[in-house]
Formats: C-alpha cells, sequence, structure tokens
C-alpha cells in the first residue's frame, strides 16, 4: 500500500480508535482518557502493537479505524469493547453473520479502498489482528465464536486460548482444519486443561476422532454439550472416547460416520444425555443401551463426585437401574420403537424421522404391536419398519411436543397413512361415494353411509409438526385439528395430488373448537387449497404464512381470490406479521387490500408472482401503504 503522508505513531492510532469507538456507541467503558481502564486498555494495545511489524501495524489500524461499522459490532458483541478486534480477526476471512446496516458490500469495499488490500484479508493482517485481541482479551472472557476461519488463522486463535482460563464456550465451526492438523490440536490440548469451566464446544464441519479425545480427556466433568455434525471423520472410536463426559447433555452428530453401535456406547456411558442426533438406525441403539445390565450401571453409581453433584442440582434420583434414559430428543432415519421409548425414555418430548426411498421398509411381525421392538435369534434389537400412528404415539409419548416426519416420494403414501390413521375401510367408503352419488345425498343417506372411525386420542402437548413427502388433502388436515389442537408452528409439503381415493373422503366429523386456533406459524407447499384454506379460516393468532406452489398441478389447483376472502371473513388475523404466497395464479388486488388491513403486517412478500397483480397495481399498492404510514414491506 503506498505509505502514509504523515504517519501516526501507532499508540496514537490505536488511542484514538478506541475513544471515537467508545463515544460514537454511547455506552463503552472507556468514554474519555481519564478513566481507570482507559490506561490499562492503551498499556495492552502498545505492548501489543510494539510486536508486529511496522507495515503489519499500519494497515492493522488503518483497516480497523475504517471497516468496523460500530452498530454491527456493539450489537454483535453485547457492547463489549474489548471484544472488538476478536468480532475482527474472526470475520477477515469470511463472510460476515450479520448484514451491516450500509450493506457488506460496502463494508468490504470501503476495507479493500482505504487501506490497498484484497477482499478477504490477507493472512498477516490476520494474524495481526489476532495478536491484538490477545493482548486486549479481559481474565474474565468467557466466550471465543470464530466461523469462516483459515487454517493459519484457526491455529493464532488456539495459541491464545491458554490465557482464557474462565473459557465456558467455544465455537469454531468451519474452521478449516481444526481438527486435522497437529498445529491446531496440540494447542487445543494444552488449552483445554486450563479451562476448567469449559462446558460448550463446538466444531461442526471441523472435528475427528482425535479431537474428540482430547476432549474427553481434557472435560470429563465439565463438557455438557458438544456439536460436531457435518464432520465426517467422526467415528464411532471418537464418540466412544466421549463415555467419560459422564455429564454431556447434547450431542449433535449429523452427517457424521457415527453409527448405531457408537451411539449405544454413548448412551450407556452418558448417563445425562437429552439430545443425540441424527443417527441412523437410533431405535437400535437406543433398545440395547435401554435393556443393558442394570448391575453394572449400578456399580459405577458412585464413582464420579463431579456425577453426585449434578444429581444434587438436578434433584433427580438415580434412575439407570430402571433403565430409563433422560432422552428428550429421537432423531434417527427409522420409525421409532415406541414400546423401548415408553419404558425406557419417559421424558421424550421431540421426535424427527427421515424416511428414505432406498431403505427397506416390511410390514411388522404377525402379532407385533403397533412400533415395538422385537430381538431377533442373535440378540439384536430389531426396529418396526413403519411409522406408528397418531394413537400409539399418544399411548407411548404422551408429553410429545415436536414430531417431524420426512419421506421420499417410494414410501411416503404407505408411512404418512399410518400416521394419520388410515381406517381399513377408507379405500372402499370412498370408493362407494364415487358410485355416482354427491357428497350431500351421501351425507342425507345416514342408513347406507359407512360412518366415520372414531378419531385418535388428542395429543395435548404437541406443538410443532412437521409432514413432508405425501400427498395431503382435507381429510389429512381434519385429522391433524383433531389430533393436534394446540399446534402453534405447522409445516406441511405435499407431493403432486393423487387420483388415490382414500384423499377424496368426504369429510362428516366438525373440527373441534379449539383446532388450529393456536397455530402461530404455517408453512406449506404444493398443498391441496381445500387443506390451505381450511387452515386460514380457524388460525386466529397466525403470526407467520409461507405458502409456495411450485408443482404445475399443484399451481392449477391453488385457490380462488373469491375462496381465500370467504376463509377470512371469521378470521381477522389480528396478530400476522409476515405473509408470502409464492405462485398464486387467482390471487389478485382485492386480495392484497384484505391483507393490508391486518394491523400488524409488516411483510406482504412474493406480489410479483401473483398473476392477478400487473406491475402497476403492484406499485400503486407500495405508494398507498407509503401515504398511509403503514410499516410493511411489499415486495
Amino acid at each position: 500500500m503506498p505509505p502514509l503522508r504523515q504517519p501516526l505513531p501507532m499508540a496514537a492510532l490505536a488511542e484514538q480508535l478506541v475513544i471515537d469507538m467508545a463515544a460514537e456507541a454511547g455506552e463503552g467503558l472507556v468514554s474519555t482518557p481519564g478513566d481507570p481502564m482507559h490506561a490499562v486498555v492503551i498499556a495492552r494495545l502498545e505492548a501489543a502493537v510494539r510486536e508486529l511489524p511496522e507495515e503489519a501495524a499500519v494497515r492493522l489500524s488503518q483497516a480497523v479505524l475504517l471497516a468496523v461499522d460500530k452498530a454491527l459490532v456493539y450489537e454483535e458483541l453485547d457492547r463489549a469493547w474489548s471484544e472488538l478486534f476478536v468480532f475482527m480477526a474472526a470475520r477477515a476471512l469470511g463472510p460476515l453473520p450479520v448484514r451491516p446496516r450500509r450493506g457488506r458490500r460496502g463494508l468490504v469495499s470501503e476495507l479493500a479502498s482505504f487501506a490497498a488490500l484484497s477482499a478477504p484479508v490477507d493472512e498477516e493482517t490476520a494474524h495481526a489482528l489476532l495478536t491484538v485481541a490477545a493482548a486486549c482479551l479481559p481474565d474474565h472472557f468467557t466466550k471465543v465464536d470464530s466461523t469462516e476461519l483459515s487454517a493459519a488463522s484457526t491455529a493464532a486463535v488456539m495459541a491464545q486460548l491458554p490465557r482464557m482460563s474462565r473459557l465456558e464456550s467455544l465455537r469454531l465451526t468451519k474452521a478449516n482444519g481444526a481438527g486435522l492438523l497437529p498445529g491446531v490440536l496440540y494447542p487445543l490440548a494444552r488449552a483445554l486443561h486450563a479451562m476448567p469451566g469449559l462446558s460448550v464446544v463446538s466444531l461442526a464441519q471441523s472435528a475427528t476422532d482425535n479431537v474428540l479425545r482430547v476432549l474427553a480427556q481434557a472435560c470429563p466433568d465439565t463438557l455438557e454439550e458438544l456439536d460436531v455434525s457435518r464432520s465426517s471423520a467422526v467415528t464411532d472410536k471418537g464418540v466412544t472416547a466421549l463415555t467419560a463426559c459422564t455429564n454431556l447433555r447434547v450431542l449433535k452428530l449429523t452427517r457424521t460416520a457415527v453409527t448405531a453401535v457408537g451411539a449405544e456406547r454413548v448412551l450407556r456411558g452418558c448417563p445425562w444425555l437429552q439430545k443425540l442426533g441424527n443417527i441412523p438406525d437410533l431405535g437400535r441403539a437406543v433398545a440395547a443401551a435401554a435393556r443393558s445390565e442394570a448391575g453394572r450401571v449400578s456399580g459405577r453409581r458412585g464413582s464420579a463426585s463431579a456425577r453426585g453433584k449434578a444429581r444434587e442440582r438436578a434433584g433427580q434420583d438415580d434412575v439407570r437401574e430402571r433403565g430409563e434414559l433422560q432422552l428428550r430428543s429421537f432423531r434417527s432415519d427409522r420409525p421409532p420403537p415406541l414400546d423401548v421409548l415408553a419404558e425406557h425414555c419417559p421424558r421424550l418430548d421431540d421426535i424427527t424421522i427421515c424416511l428414505s426411498e432406498d431403505a427397506e421398509y416390511c410390514e411388522p411381525l404377525p402379532g407385533a404391536a403397533d412400533g415395538e421392538t422385537r430381538q431377533s435369534d442373535d440378540g439384536v434389537f430389531v426396529c418396526p419398519d413403519r411409522m406408528s400412528s397418531f394413537g400409539a404415539l399418544h399411548r407411548s409419548v404422551p408429553g410429545l411436543a415436536r414430531l417431524r416426519v420426512t419421506c421420499d416420494d417410494g414410501v411416503a403414501n404407505d408411512v404418512m397413512a399410518e400416521l394419520l390413521d388410515w381406517p381399513e375401510d377408507a379405500d372402499d367408503a370412498a370408493g362407494a361415494d364415487d358410485s355416482g352419488a354427491t357428497a350431500d345425498e351421501t351425507r342425507s343417506s345416514t342408513p347406507s353411509a359407512a360412518p366415520d372411525p372414531p378419531m385418535p386420542q388428542r395429543l395435548d402437548n404437541l406443538v410443532e409438526l412437521k409432514l413432508c413427502g405425501t400427498v395431503l388433502a382435507a381429510w389429512d388436515l381434519h385429522v391433524i385439528g383433531h389430533v393436534c389442537p394446540r399446534l402453534q408452528q405447522l409445516t406441511l409439503v405435499s407431493t403432486p395430488p393423487s387420483p388415490d381415493p382414500r384423499h377424496q373422503r368426504p369429510l362428516r366429523q366438525p373440527l373441534p373448537e379449539d383446532a388450529f386456533r393456536s397455530l402461530r406459524v404455517l408453512q406449506t407447499e404444493d398443498l391441496l387449497p381445500e387443506a390451505e384454506l381450511l387452515v386460514l379460516s380457524r388460525a386466529v393468532a397466525l403470526e407467520e404464512v409461507y405458502i409456495s406452489h411450485w408443482d404445475p398441478g399443484a399451481r392449477r389447483m391453488s385457490f380462488s381470490e373469491e375462496a381465500f376472502l370467504d376463509a377470512l371473513q371469521g378470521n381477522p388475523l389480528l396478530q400476522l406479521r409476515t405473509f408470502c404466497v409464492d405462485e398464486a395464479p387467482f390471487l389478485g388486488e382485492r386480495a392484497a387490500w384484505r391483507l393490508l388491513e391486518c394491523p400488524e403486517l409488516k411483510e406482504l412478500a412474493t406480489l410479483r408472482s401473483w398473476d392477478g397483480l400487473g406491475p402497476g397495481t403492484l406499485q400503486h399498492l407500495q405508494s398507498v401503504a407509503a401515504y398511509r404510514n403503514l410499516d410493511v414491506i411489499i415486495q
């Protein structure tokens, strides 16, 4: 870069930087040079800067002075000015986590033009930032959250970790090479032994078996949350080492090489584990761990004083002798073994199942109950291959609060039919309705009409439901409304419409009064129009609505403007903040004006995809909203 016309002493430049930032933020700890902390900070800055090459120091100061968006920095770091340099170091080589108020492009362009630096900042300047950060970190520093770091910058961060004896949270997500280079692993091992309070570690996309071994050796009693998801180098061998971490509560293993064997070992060795996922065939691991010999578990019960203290704090008894697990979240690619969950996971409240078309799903053995686990001749627990019904879930997991089921097209219809409790005579009943009689005639001819089967028991604790990968019609929403009256978040992704007779089943039972009344977030994709309108007409507490019609068949069948307005006649949508409908061929200006009447509306999106709105109409809506001073984004 060209030399400065009047080079400033580094101490004065750094001092002015601190004063300016504190003054502009309005809440800085160092607002004037007379503050006691001011002298300490400036002394640290001077000492750190003197260790840098002169060229790097000059470039560092100019880059920081111009590139830092004060509002962004103070908002991101809770106005802790001493973490400013950590923020700059962590983001120097990657994108910013939050869009600055004047735009990320402007921020980067200013940085590059003023300091004559290429974007992203080079390694030398990044290392200089890290060096200054180490000198300015306070003794009470408890968090490090660095993303998008290169291998060299990660190593520099690791070298400073031993000074942070009070560190409680370490997040190095996407730290390139963090778990692969000895230059990173060894400093990490030394640093971890100097952090008696470290409880949260995130090394997503970065961890290896060696990293897990180091963590287990350094933090056997304090580690509570560990995220190594999307780290393909993590295997059963690595998670086996974590059995030494007896207070581990959350272990995220999505898209790793860990199998049910490793999951079973973790469940046995970590008695307080609440979340473990996402593991292929997790049900087998849960069954084996829960039914393991209670004597060995009881023999280890008093071996760790830290475990005893944790139990005293939580006020929980030692229930491992009864084979009970603390598991609260079940995430797998197989349906859950309800008999095992009912007996050994009484605290379970979250089930996520991702069924694959490539997997082999077969009928349960004759005589096997819904969701029952069976044991093969060689002693291996075999989990059920079919998704359990709502009724079975109520009996086995009464505290279920979140249920997510995603299916590929190959298994979607059969699996979802069982989940939604389709009766065996549904096809026959629907077929009879297609024999020429209208729906009104069928309702009036009570003697010949087959009665509706009883609805399953309600899941009153269920607040989130996500069903993806099957045809969902109004009857399915009818079942959901009956079974899940207290839903707050509903996500439904339907496949293209099907002529299957069960999806033409007429509705004869009225919905309960509280159906969908608590719903706050609705997200649908390619859902049949009568199903969408059924929810919109009743969900009076809706805050966010996202409706998409990507499939050509669903787009042709999307609801009309008249049907949409009729559905909203009894629903004022007083709490609606966001409404987004993609590809709406039949919606127009009247629907837009109706939504603008919602008093809390902040965003009305994708109006450009409404065939009934031309460019002129859209511009008119925007101008009227501005004239009325409506705080609404129309796009």
